[in-house]
């Protein structure tokens, strides 16, 4: 897929998910993006600032983000906060190190479920190689919100998948 109807469709979900019941933006809006960390630097320094550029000429709406910068890895789950303008510049990713092991994806679900409520987006980039322990624990965390607000984007040898 071309990175053109990539962003088209992006931006369609973006749209899906900002205007889903319950999902209403209060005075500050705030929003999570998920770093999988078996991508490696260069692939990061490309596409999450790609992502959230793309996300800023969109709508108005990301101009005052609270952006959580989310780390995942088997081991720990790390989340900071930072600028949107910050989460664009490649000095941002200096201490970032590819880490290729299998991840359970239902620990990142009830990681986010518990601290990333208030989130009103939740990207979420990898390249899809994680485990899944259980399908119906994973159902469960969804509910309420996760399954409105999650938006995966699969990156793999580079490139934006979909």
């Amino acid at each position: 897929m071309s990175e053109l109807i990539f962003f088209k469709k992006f931006t369609n979900e973006v749209e899906r998910v900002l205007h889903s019941p319950g999902n209403i933006p209060g005075k500050t809006f705030e929003m999570s993006i998920v770093i999988d960390e078996s991508l490696s630097k260069e692939t990061v320094e490309n596409v999450v600032p790609k992502l959230l550029q793309k996300l800023k000429r969109h709508s108005d709406i990301f101009a005052n983000v609270r952006l959580n910068m989310v780390s995942w890895n088997k081991t720990s789950i790390n989340n900071r906060i930072l600028p949107m303008a910050m989460a664009m510049i490649s000095a941002t990713y200096m201490g970032y190190e590819q880490r290729k092991e299998d991840k359970d994806y239902n620990e990142l679900m009830k990681n986010l479920r518990l601290f990333h409520a208030r989130s009103k987006l939740i990207i979420l980039v990898t390249d899809g190689e994680y485990s899944i322990s259980s399908k119906e624990e994973l159902e469960a965390l969804m509910k309420p919100f996760l399954q409105r607000k999650l938006i995966r984007v699969l990156v793999q040898d580079g490139k934006i998948l979909q």
